[in-house]
């Protein structure tokens, strides 16, 4: 594996060990419809908008289970990894790289790139395109993402709003099955 290959997977490695880190995705499928994901991960929670509906779920950071780099990039199946250049992104110095996926059976390769920056060796953005995705229309033909991290963003007050309905509906099911009147909510007489 090249040298900016494992510089690439460092730079995800050090991204997934942030105490917090927000990602702005937006997918282009062959059809030309575009969707928006947004997912937050903090010290404890991880926040995911979709269709403009927040949903939360435990996750601390030491559940995260992120495998050293060298596994990281072997997942990700990168093939050939260029550095570009010195470039300017989300208003700080940061290094442009270039990369390609391992082709898949049918000979297509996808490609991407990825902003680092260089005073945190940090994800600023990512994209990739991929020429001839599967038949599944669920595949994006291109992902951007754009990455900001610890106390650069605020959690939206909807996201925190999610959590705290599901911990509530979490305590109101276990205040149920604690009471004994049924293993399943809506299961038992009241």
């Amino acid at each position: 594996m090249e040298d900016a290959c494992l510089l690439l997977a460092q730079a995800k490695y050090d991204q997934w060990t942030q105490k917090r880190v927000l990602i702005n995705q937006n997918k282009t499928f062959a059809d030309g419809s575009t969707k928006e994901i947004v997912l937050l991960v903090s010290e404890n929670t991880a926040y995911l908008r979709s269709r403009a509906v927040w949903r939360s779920r435990s996750v601390a950071i030491r559940d995260r289970a992120v495998p050293p780099p060298e596994k990281i990039a072997q997942a990700m199946g990168l093939g050939t990894c260029t550095k570009s250049g010195e470039v300017q992104e989300a208003n700080q110095a940061a290094t442009l790289y270039t990369y390609d996926y391992v082709p898949d059976k049918s000979g297509y390769v996808a490609h991407g790139k990825m902003w680092i920056s260089d005073s945190s060796g940090l994800p600023l953005r990512e994209e990739m395109q991929d020429p001839a995705p599967p038949a599944n229309a669920m595949v994006a033909t291109a992902v951007t993402a754009t990455y900001k991290y610890n106390d650069e963003f605020e959690i939206p007050p909807d996201a925190e709003r999610a959590e705290s309905n599901r911990l509530f509906d979490a305590s109101q099911l276990m205040r149920h099955l604690q009471s004994g009147s049924g293993t399943a909510l809506g299961g038992g007489s009241r």
